[in-house]
């Protein structure tokens, strides 16, 4: 048994900028429109109020109206701000909204460590952005194994972010 094998070349300088070029192109076009999307609903929500007139603080919007319920059960998990939780979900349509939302919605301010690291926790180990979990709901054929694997998903980061709440509790921070 004998194979073949072509000589291999390192490709050229030329080549691989070309590559690298239109594959940073493709990923820009991927992220760029539901990073856009998100920021502006959420920046539009959070100028609104619950009676859909411009409100003058976030605080008082319809977003944070909308949050109540997912806030009050990220709260045990340490992301218990609205703002967080806006983010969060926003996080589970692209990882990239995460930042993005987090970044309109605090405007200037900043995060305590006792919600940075839950945070970065969630958005860490919860699902990858919608497009592959579609894929994956594709490749596995399988609604149950699929489903498993997004809760599993959902309670690992859940319980990995109330444990860290927990500790940064128990040393004070």
């Amino acid at each position: 048994f004998l194979l073949e094998m072509p000589p291999l070349r390192f490709p050229s300088l030329a080549v691989s900028l070309k590559v690298a070029l239109r594959r940073t192109a493709e990923f820009i076009g991927r992220v760029l429109l539901p990073v856009t999307l998100c920021t502006t609903v959420l920046w539009t929500l959070s100028h609104l109020s619950p009676a859909l007139s411009l409100c003058a603080s976030p605080e008082d919007s319809l977003l944070r109206s909308l949050c109540g319920l997912p806030s009050a059960l990220l709260a045990p998990a340490g992301c218990g701000d609205w703002r967080l939780t806006a983010s969060l979900v926003c996080g589970l349509f692209a990882k990239e909204t995460a930042g993005a939302t987090l970044s309109v919605l605090l405007s200037g301010e900043g995060l305590l460590l006792s919600q940075a690291v839950p945070f970065c926790l969630l958005v860490l180990l919860w699902p990858p952005c919608i497009h592959a979990q579609f894929a994956l709901l594709r490749e596995t054929e399988d609604k149950r194994l699929f489903g498993f694997g997004l809760l599993f998903q959902l309670a690992a980061g859940y319980l990995a972010a109330a444990l860290a709440c927990l500790a940064l509790r128990a040393l004070g921070l």
